[in-house]
C-alpha cells in the first residue's frame, strides 16, 4: 500500500462515517451507542485501506510488466546497446528525479514522525501531571472508583478510575459534581478517549480524527449530563454548578465539566426519548461499511503486482525477465550431447545449426532457448550452440544439465545471453579496458579441469557469491554521476574442454550474488527486502544494480603497458 493512496482512503473513510454520524446518529439514538460508533468507525477508517484482502481477479498490467522487462534488458549485456547496456540520458534524467522524489519522501516521513512522536509525548506528560496531582491529593476509596482532593485541582475532572476536585464547594454542588464525575468512570470514558486520542496522534493529518475526538467529548457529557440528572438532581441548580465552574486544570484525555458548554448540550439535558428507530439507523451503517471495506480493503486474487518479487524468496530469482512473462513463453528445445545435437526432437549437425535455429525463429518465434546439456559434452559445444543463438537473435536461455545417475542440474532463472567478444577488434562488443577502468573488470576463468580463478585466485564455487556481493556492493550499483564504463564488470571465460555443469553452477552463483547484492540495497533504499517491492520499486533497483556480465575469450587492452 503507497503512503499517499492509504492516506486518501483513510480521509474518505473517516469523513464518511463522521457525516453519517452527524445525520443520522448524533442525539437521536443512545449514548452508549454513539461513543461505539464514534470510535469504532474510526478505528475501522484507519485499518480497512490497510487491508488487503484477496476477492476478485485483477486487470492486465502490461506496461508496468514492460516497463520491468526494460529495466533488466537495460542491465544486461545486450548487443543492441553497443555492448555492456547501459544508462540512457532517459535513464539518467529519471534516476535524478527518483534521487528528488526520495528527499521529499524522506523528509515528509521525518515531519510525519516528528509531528507524531511530539503528540505521543504530550498524552503522555498530560498523564504524569495527572499522576502527580494524584499523589499529592487526598485520596478517599470507594466502591469501583478513588476520590482524590487538592487545592491544587480548580476545575473537577475524572481520568481512568479516579475523580478530582477541589474542596470549596457548597454540599449540592459537591453532589451534583461527583455524580457528573462519577457517570464517566462508570461508563469508561477516559479509555474512549485515550484510544482516540492515540489514533489521532498517530494519523494526526486526519482532520476527521479530530472533529470525531470533540464529538466523542460532546456525547460523554450528554451522557453524564443525563446520570446527574436521573439521580433527581434540579436542572437549574445543575446548570448553575456549571456556570460557577472557573476554567483551571483539566487535560485533554480527562473528562471534567468545563468541556463542552455549548447550547446544545443544555437542550441535551431536557431531551429524554432517544434511540427512537436507533436499529433503522445504526442498519443504515451496515451498506457505508460495506462499500468501503470492498473498495479499499479489498485487492485480488493472484496480487498480480507482487508476483514480479514475491518468487524471490522461493529461489526462482523473479527479478530476470521471464519471471514477469514466464506463461506466456514458447521454447526452443536444444538438446546438445557429446555425438549428438537435437533442436524441438530433430537431429542436425554442428553446421547447420545456424540455419536451423534462424529458421526456426522466424517460423515460430520463441521467446525462450532451453539448452539440455547431455553427460559428457564439453563447453565448446554449448558456446557454439550459444553463439547461432546470439546471430539468430534469440537471447533468453535456461540451462538443464545431465549430471549422471539420474540426477538433474537447472538453471535457477533464465539468463540473458552476454555478448560473445569477437577475435577481430574491429567488430569488438567489448568495453576497452584502460588505465582508468582497469579495475572494474572482474575475471572468473575455468580451465580444462574445471579449477575456478576470480581475479587471479583459485576460488571454489561456494566462494563465489560472497566474493560477487562485495564487489557489487563496491563498484556495481549505478549513481547519478556514473559512466558505465566505471561500474563492475565480470567476465566469465571457459575452456572449450571444461565441464558445461561447472558453467550452470557458475551463472547459478551470479544470479544469487546479484539476488543478494539488490537485496541489500533495497533494504538500505526501501527499508524493506527485495520480496516486498512494488513494480515502480523494483524497476529502480534493477536500474541502479544492472547485471553486467559478460562471457568472452579476451580482451581488449588499451593505454595499459604491456
Amino acid at each position: 500500500m503507497k503512503t499517499v493512496e492509504y492516506i486518501i482512503e483513510v480521509l474518505i473513510c473517516s469523513g464518511l462515517f463522521l457525516v453519517l454520524y452527524r445525520w443520522l446518529l448524533a442525539g437521536k439514538v443512545g449514548y452508549r451507542l454513539c461513543r461505539a460508533y464514534i470510535v469504532g468507525t474510526m478505528l475501522l477508517a484507519a485499518l480497512i485501506p490497510a487491508l488487503d484482502v484477496p476477492l476478485y481477479s485483477p486487470a492486465p498490467e502490461p506496461a508496468a510488466k514492460e516497463k520491468a522487462v526494460l529495466h533488466e534488458f537495460r542491465g544486461s549485456l545486450l548487443p543492441e546497446d553497443g555492448g555492456y547496456g547501459g544508462a540512457t540520458a532517459e535513464d539518467a534524467a529519471t534516476s535524478r528525479k527518483t534521487s528528488a522524489k526520495a528527499i521529499v519522501l524522506k523528509t515528509a516521513a521525518a515531519l510525519y514522525g516528528v509531528t507524531a512522536a511530539a503528540s505521543i509525548v504530550l498524552i503522555g506528560l498530560n498523564v504524569i501531571r495527572i499522576r502527580r496531582l494524584r499523589r499529592g491529593a487526598r485520596l478517599t476509596r470507594m466502591e469501583g472508583w478513588t476520590l482524590a482532593e487538592s487545592g491544587k485541582i480548580r476545575t473537577p475532572f475524572s481520568f481512568l478510575r479516579t475523580v478530582y476536585m477541589g474542596f470549596n464547594y457548597s454540599p449540592s454542588e459537591r453532589r451534583m459534581i461527583l455524580s457528573h464525575e462519577v457517570s464517566h468512570v462508570r461508563h469508561r470514558h477516559s479509555y474512549e478517549r485515550l484510544v482516540l486520542s492515540v489514533l489521532r496522534s498517530l494519523l494526526w493529518f486526519n482532520p476527521f480524527l479530530w472533529i470525531a475526538e470533540k464529538d466523542l467529548k460532546e456525547v460523554q457529557e450528554w451522557e453524564a449530563d443525563r446520570d446527574v440528572l436521573n439521580e433527581g438532581n434540579d436542572l437549574t441548580l445543575y446548570r448553575t454548578a456549571i456556570f460557577k465552574q472557573l476554567f483551571g486544570y483539566n487535560p485533554d484525555i480527562s473528562s471534567g465539566l468545563n468541556h463542552s458548554l455549548t447550547k446544545k448540550r443544555f437542550i441535551m439535558m431536557t431531551k429524554t426519548r432517544l434511540g427512537r428507530y436507533a436499529s433503522l439507523r445504526l442498519a443504515a451503517a451496515l451498506p457505508l461499511l460495506t462499500a468501503t471495506f470492498l473498495a479499499f480493503g479489498c485487492g485480488t486474487k493472484d496480487q498480480t503486482q507482487k508476483s514480479a518479487v514475491t518468487a524471490t524468496a522461493a529461489g526462482t530469482h523473479s527479478t530476470s525477465p521471464d519471471a514477469v512473462s514466464a506463461t506466456q513463453d514458447s521454447v526452443l528445445t536444444i538438446t546438445v550431447s557429446k555425438d549428438m545435437l537435437t533442436i524441438d526432437g530433430q537431429q542436425y549437425s554442428s553446421e547447420d545449426i545456424d540455419k536451423v535455429i534462424a529458421d526456426k525463429i522466424a517460423a515460430g518465434k520463441p521467446t525462450i532457448a532451453e539448452i539440455e546439456i547431455s553427460g559428457g559434452t564439453d563447453m565448446g559445444a554449448v558456446t557454439d550452440v550459444k553463439n547461432s543463438l546470439r546471430k539468430a537473435g534469440l537471447l533468453r536461455v535456461r540451462y538443464t544439465a545431465d549430471l549422471g545417475g539420474g540426477a538433474v542440474l537447472s538453471a535457477e532463472s533464465v539468463h540473458i545471453l552476454p555478448p560473445a567478444i569477437s577475435d577481430n577488434e574491429e567488430i569488438s562488443t567489448a568495453i576497452p579496458v584502460t588505465s582508468a577502468n582497469r579495475k572494474y573488470f572482474h575475471q572468473i576463468r575455468v580451465n580444462s579441469n574445471d579449477r575456478i580463478m576470480m581475479d587471479g585466485y583459485q576460488v571454489i564455487l561456494e566462494e563465489i557469491p560472497e566474493k560477487a556481493v562485495g564487489i557489487i556492493m563496491e563498484q556495481g550499483i549505478r549513481t547519478d554521476t556514473d559512466e558505465d564504463q566505471f561500474l563492475g564488470i565480470f567476465s566469465i571465460g571457459f575452456n572449450r574442454d571444461s565441464s558445461p555443469e561447472v558453467y550452470v553452477q557458475i551463472r547459478n552463483a551470479m544470479d544469487k550474488a546479484y539476488d543478494t547484492a539488490r537485496d541489500n540495497y533495497s533494504q538500505k533504499k526501501f527499508g524493506k527486502p527485495l520480496n516486498a517491492l512494488s513494480i515502480d520499486e523494483l524497476n529502480q533497483v534493477i536500474g541502479a544494480v544492472p547485471k553486467r556480465i559478460a562471457e568472452q575469450d579476451r580482451i581488449i587492452y588499451e593505454d595499459v603497458p604491456r
